[in-house]
């Protein structure tokens, strides 16, 4: 075990710290593409406002249903574990999305998405509350 003054020990610190925020970094970018999309997908696919609004909130309700259900498992299998499969799996939501031809190819997956990104913010916090945790141990 490393002591908590070495050198090591804190450049290790510091590359959790920094792996985790541009690991975050890239789970918020992947929430905030439909919106950037919105004005192509309403002219390809010709679905009014309120419908892409109601797309959109499936993304963020499921986002609600996953925190309180990932905590649990980031505290069961490991925040590490559970935060790089949110990533790996919420890209491929994100691709899936990119495959849509109407409402529901795009309410499904985008919901999916939302349960998928949720796999970041708990673990991830649980990752750095140990981090800090042992910032503060000096």
């Amino acid at each position: 075990m490393l002591d908590n003054d070495t050198p090591v020990f804190r450049k290790n610190q510091w590359r959790i710290l920094l792996a985790v925020m541009f690991c975050y970094f890239f789970f918020y970018t992947g929430r905030q593409t439909f919106g950037f999309a919105i004005p192509g997908i309403k002219e390809e696919f010709g679905l009014s406002s309120a419908t892409l609004g109601w797309i959109s909130a499936s993304l963020l309700w499921a986002y609600a249903i996953g925190q309180a259900i990932n905590g649990n498992l980031a505290d069961k299998y490991g925040g590490r574990k559970i935060m790089t499969a949110g990533a790996v799996l919420s890209c491929g939501a994100n691709w899936v999305v990119s495959f849509s031809t109407g409402f529901l190819s795009l309410l499904i997956p985008w919901a999916a998405n939302g349960y998928l990104q949720s796999l970041g913010w708990a673990p991830g916090s649980r990752l750095l509350s140990k981090l800090v945790g042992s910032f503060r141990a000096r």
